[in-house]
C-alpha cells in the first residue's frame, strides 16, 4: 500500500475537535502520511479502543450515507489494507489509539460485525515529527 496525502486534524461541525493539542496551540494540524514509516506487520486491536472521525455518528451519517463522501469512499474501500493508528495521542474519545488513515475501511469492518481489526501501530513520537500547522501540500516539501 502506498500512502498519499495527509491526515487533517481540525475542528469540524460533523466530527468535532480532532486537533493534536500536543502540537497545535489551537491551530489545525496536518500529518504528512507519505513520510510515515509503517511497521512490517500490523497489530490486531479491538475496535472499541480506536478513535476515528465519525465514530460517534448515527448510521444515517456513516457507511452508505457518509457525511464526507455520500458513501462513495465507503463502498469503494478495500478492507484488506490495515488502518493506521497512533498510540497515546489526543482524541475526542480519550481512547488509547487514534486512527489517522482508514476511517471508511474501519467503518466497513465494524459494519460487517467484526470487533477487532489489523492496524499499523505507530507511536506519538513517530508521527509528531511529520506534522505541520499550515495547509501547504506537505508532500511537495523537501
Amino acid at each position: 500500500m502506498t500512502l498519499t496525502g495527509r491526515h487533517t486534524c481540525k475542528v469540524t461541525a460533523a466530527y468535532g475537535d480532532w486537533r493534536i493539542h500536543e502540537v497545535s496551540m489551537g491551530q489545525d494540524v496536518y500529518i504528512d502520511l507519505v513520510k510515515l514509516v509503517l511497521p512490517k506487520e500490523p497489530t490486531i486491536l479491538p475496535l472499541d479502543s480506536v478513535a476515528w472521525k465519525g465514530k460517534h455518528l448515527p448510521s444515517k451519517f456513516t457507511g452508505d450515507n457518509c457525511v464526507c463522501c455520500g458513501g462513495d469512499r465507503y463502498r469503494d474501500c478495500d478492507t484488506s489494507y490495515p488502518g493506521i493508528v497512533v498510540e497515546g495521542i489526543t482524541n475526542p474519545y480519550q481512547l488509547p489509539y487514534r486512527l489517522i488513515d482508514g476511517k471508511h475501511r474501519v467503518q466497513k469492518i465494524l459494519d460487517s460485525g467484526a470487533t477487532s481489526a489489523p492496524f499499523y501501530l505507530l507511536t506519538k513520537r513517530e508521527v509528531l515529527m511529520y506534522t505541520d500547522t499550515t495547509e501547504t501540500d506537505l508532500c511537495s516539501q523537501p
